[in-house]
């Protein structure tokens, strides 16, 4: 199984937007990436943003359709979609959440 990182930034009325993405590198570890998140927040309270949290995910690849987003062979239903992962390929799991 491969994981991807990402830091979400979060506006007031709860909209996430993908401030950065990650590769997975065997050195990362959960702690250092939610580490991230703190320091986006830091910098935010210094230069102002309309952020009003970051949070720090972890995405799993799916099991089920192993990261495709899709199911080979059942094309006539739902062009195929995975609903486990929602055609995103991957299981994402909170790590952490830091406010501004």
């Amino acid at each position: 199984m491969s994981h991807k990182y990402q830091i979400l930034g979060i506006t007031e009325n709860g909209t996430e937007t993908i401030v950065k993405n990650y590769a997975a590198t065997p050195t990362d570890h959960d702690a250092a990436i939610a580490a991230r998140a703190t320091t986006y927040a830091d910098t935010a309270r210094e230069i102002g943003t309309s952020f009003v949290a970051f949070a720090a995910v972890r995405g799993t690849e799916c099991a089920r359709c192993a990261g495709a987003g899709y199911l080979p062979g059942y094309e006539r239903s739902d062009g195929g979609r995975c609903w486990t992962c929602n055609r995103k390929g991957y299981k994402f799991t909170e790590l952490a959440r830091v406010a501004v």
